[in-house]
């Protein structure tokens, strides 16, 4: 006996006896579900706007074909279609659910994004604002330290000008002081010599007169009478101290102070031009020697490591070091020596 199909089965159309698909439709009177393809309906129009009716609604005298039942319920039609639209309502639910979160975790990550770029945009503003004020105190300290390197520079130059011009005042007052006692004997020595000074009288005449005591033994000791010219004194010391010396003498003396003075200073002069002329010599052999070993890398480096002059070149270093090296020490003398041809052509005959 055939099993004739039920909504159970899976097998809701009125019109086949196939299984349930995903393209079906429903009556919009009775509520009874059809295939697409045996109501004739659009596969291409949307589920919502779908609008079909089964035959039987539109024609009463509609036979149901054989091997199908009537629905012998309209309840059991209607929970389907109820169960359906709850499904579908639920479905649609959730995806309006699902949407909503997808929505707003893309807002969320949006607004993270957005934070995020603010906060980098902040700190490089910070950032930029920190490197002008370092920039700015940079720019002060350098003003600052130039300013006061100027005013302590200024301050120097003042200190040292003024100092040069008390030297100065002072030597230029004792001179002068020294020049009014000199030149005017007939006045009063003490009284000028007290001129701002508070001093014991009597110290003053103790210091004068072993001053020109000790000064008339040093220049009699110094400048001898000849006893020819003048047979009856040997020097000055046996003239005594009522034969004082003339005009002519002491000017005689003042000139030989000045001649020693200035041959120490030739002396002084020549020392010093000894000494230059010493560390010339030995820039100059060093120049020399650092000339020579710069043309021996030349030869090595155009292939020809042992130049005709071997020898002689390493003679000439060895020359130029200990030469150098006498030169630094003291030993040599800078000056050339004389050879013994030289010396006997200065020989004169």
């Amino acid at each position: 006996m055939a099993h004739v199909p039920t909504a159970e089965w899976g097998f809701h159309c009125q019109a086949c006896f196939w299984p349930d698909t995903t393209d079906m439709v429903n009556c919009a009177h009775c509520l009874t579900w059809w295939h697409t393809c045996c109501a004739g309906v659009d596969e291409t129009v949307p589920v919502e706007e779908r609008s079909f009716t089964c035959p039987r609604c539109q024609n009463p005298s509609f036979t149901v074909p054989k091997g199908k039942k009537p629905p012998s319920k309209a309840s059991s039609g209607t929970s389907s279609t109820s169960d359906a639209r709850a499904r579908r309502a639920r479905l649609r639910l959730e995806k309006l659910e699902a949407q909503k979160l997808l929505m707003e975790k893309h807002l969320e990550q949006a607004r993270r994004e957005q934070q995020i770029r603010h906060e980098q945009e902040k700190l490089q503003q910070e950032a930029e604002i920190d490197r002008a004020k370092l920039e700015i105190e940079q720019t002060i300290l350098e003003e600052t330290f130039r300013h006061g390197r100027k005013s302590w520079t200024m301050r120097s130059r003042m200190i040292v000008a003024s100092g040069r011009s008390k030297a100065a005042k002072a030597k230029w007052n004792s001179g002068k002081s020294s020049n009014s006692l000199l030149l005017e004997p007939g006045q009063d020595v003490l009284g000028r010599a007290l001129q701002g000074i508070s001093l014991d009288q009597s110290t003053l005449e103790v210091g004068l007169g072993g001053m020109i005591d000790r000064t008339s033994s040093t220049l009699g000791t110094i400048y001898e009478v000849d006893p020819y010219d003048n047979p009856g004194y040997t020097n000055w010391q046996q003239a005594g101290p009522s034969h004082g010396r003339s005009r002519q003498d002491q000017r005689h003396a003042h000139l030989g102070r000045s001649r020693v003075r200035k041959a120490h200073s030739r002396v002084r002069k020549a020392r010093s031009r000894v000494r230059k002329v010493r560390i010339r010599r030995v820039s100059n052999h060093d120049r020399r020697s650092r000339f020579h070993v710069r043309q021996c890398q030349e030869f090595a480096l155009l292939g020809q490591h042992q130049h005709p002059n071997q020898h002689r070149c390493r003679q000439t270093h060895r020359g130029i070091r200990s030469q150098c090296r006498q030169i630094r020490r003291g030993i040599r003398s800078p000056r050339r020596q004389t050879t013994r041809r030289q010396t006997r052509a200065r020989i004169p005959t």
